[in-house]
């Protein structure tokens, strides 16, 4: 039960495919039922036509789901981007104003001198 209230992917998956599985192949079993009923199939035809349209419907919705997975993964790693870039400004802009201090000057030559090596210490920011 703790998967069909989940906020992850895996609790949004179950609580839209297994509802759908399930309708979709009750429909299905009454479909058969109905044609066998009217004449328009025998059992062996009824059990086969069954089995290849629960195949195909509740496959098309794996797959249906599995695209919805992959595009709200992609857009995921998308935001991760941008806040790691924004955390490396977020950094850079922390170090610059406690090297220069709030007025933004540096007060001589050597405190310029260590403060550029302290920036390029670790490597470039912009990368």
């Amino acid at each position: 039960m703790n998967h069909f209230t989940s906020n992850g992917p895996g609790g949004s998956v179950i609580r839209h495919l297994l509802p759908a599985a399930i309708c979709i192949l009750v429909v299905l079993g009454f479909l058969r039922w109905e044609g066998e009923r009217q004449g328009l199939f025998g059992q062996t035809t009824g059990i086969a036509l069954l089995t290849a349209a629960a195949i195909a419907l509740v496959g098309g919705l794996v797959w249906h789901f599995a695209r919805r997975l992959d595009r709200d993964d992609g857009a995921r790693r998308d935001v991760e981007g941008e806040l790691r870039r924004s955390s490396r400004y977020f950094e850079l802009s922390r170090d610059l104003t406690s090297i220069l201090g709030t007025r933004g000057q540096l007060p001589d030559r050597g405190s310029r001198l260590r403060a550029c090596e302290s920036i390029t210490e670790g490597g470039s920011v912009f990368m």
